[in-house]
């Protein structure tokens, strides 16, 4: 059984309502003490000026086992500059321990951290990438792309292990010719077990995530304006950039906004809607969805978008899959599953037993299975 101290770093506050990356934390981490009773965990995230503390909910998580360390930022944009600059004073050997393995979720973001800290730099490294993200930064990139992109390249061949979670993120890397592994993200299956959807009636259409560009957000704001008045209900969930047009098509009476509502409450909420809207774009190495796998445990109908992100979960016989982007395709497959209630209450029942393959606990096993030699050859 392993023994000895882990980081965890994730560049995050680590809100319950934050997004997929804190949604997995909460999930992974306590599943992972339990697996490894001998580990010690210490998480490193950050804390931006005027957010919620969350240290108390990790020290609870945590159980004793661990501790937990925020650096901050007063930074709007890039706050990756005060971890940087505050990693090599806050994260030495003398106030942070040095852990015999490192875990970096997210991106080369963390992995800038981890390099940059005196007590994290000389340990083994598991960089966990959710996304490719210098694809999906790229417009604000420029020319600086290229350059950067070599960058990555380079930094990454220092990690120990390379762990993707989506062969869509795997394949983006791959091209750099590094070893990437698949840990598909996984779904606490009671938790988002529920009732059938009823489909009588105006049926509720929703989409769940950030409201940014990249996850279809133009597409589906059009969608439903388009189908507004003809026995449909639109819904979203989440914050973002587009949460002004969000709130905007609210007032003018076709769209329910909710907000961004913590994991925890997600369940039952997710539970009285019909349809779930799965319309990230390909590109930006969506992986897995945290959000997709959630919807299809629930036994939701699944509208996704006909795109490797979704592909690797989803066909004809479990979900609507439509052309990217293509308004015209979403609009008909919905009065589809409107006209034919029995074949969609087939197909969701159908991505419901699909979700049985990636329950939380084989996912955190897939894991340690990758994790354990590098514990058991430590330097």
């Amino acid at each position: 059984m392993p023994s000895g101290r882990i980081s965890l770093l994730m560049i995050s506050n680590f809100g319950v309502a934050d997004g997929g990356r804190e949604t997995w934390a909460y999930n992974f981490i306590p599943r992972l003490l339990r697996r490894w009773p001998e580990i010690h965990l210490d998480l490193i995230g950050l804390h931006r000026v005027g957010q919620q503390d969350n240290s108390a909910r990790l020290a609870g998580l945590l159980g004793g086992r661990g501790s937990t360390t925020f650096l901050t930022s007063a930074r709007k944009r890039f706050p990756i500059l005060s971890m940087l600059r505050q990693a090599p004073r806050q994260l030495t050997t003398s106030k942070h321990p040095r852990p015999d393995l490192v875990i970096g979720v997210g991106s080369i973001m963390e992995l800038l951290v981890i390099l940059a800290s005196p007590s994290l730099r000389r340990s083994r490294r598991i960089i966990w990438l959710r996304t490719v993200l210098l694809q999906e930064r790229s417009g604000q990139l420029g020319r600086l792309g290229r350059a950067g992109r070599a960058l990555e390249r380079r930094l990454l061949r220092s990690a120990d292990l390379l762990i993707a979670n989506g062969e869509d993120t795997a394949k983006h890397y791959r091209a750099y010719g590094l070893d990437v592994k698949v840990i598909p993200n996984g779904v606490d299956l009671d938790r988002w077990r529920a009732l059938p959807p009823k489909l009588v009636g105006s049926l509720r259409v929703v989409l769940v995530g950030r409201l940014i560009a990249h996850k279809g957000l133009a597409e589906y704001l059009a969608l439903a304006k388009r189908m507004h008045g003809s026995g449909f209900e639109f819904h979203v969930i989440g914050e973002g950039p587009y949460e002004h047009e969000a709130l905007k098509a609210q007032r003018e009476g076709w769209l329910v906004c909710h907000g961004v509502k913590p994991n925890d409450e997600l369940p039952a909420l997710i539970a009285t809607m019909d349809v779930c809207a799965c319309f990230a774009l390909e590109g930006a190495g969506g992986g897995v969805s945290n959000a997709l796998l959630e919807q299809m445990a629930s036994g939701r109908v699944i509208l996704a978008w006909n795109n490797m992100i979704y592909r690797q979960l989803l066909d004809e016989t479990n979900a609507w899959l439509v052309t990217q982007s293509n308004v015209d395709e979403a609009e008909s497959a919905l009065q589809e599953i409107a006209e034919r209630p029995d074949d969609a209450r087939r197909r969701a029942a159908a991505a419901e037993q699909s979700a049985q393959r990636f329950s939380f606990d084989g996912h955190v096993e897939q894991f340690v299975s990758l994790a354990e030699p590098l514990l058991a050859n430590r330097p």
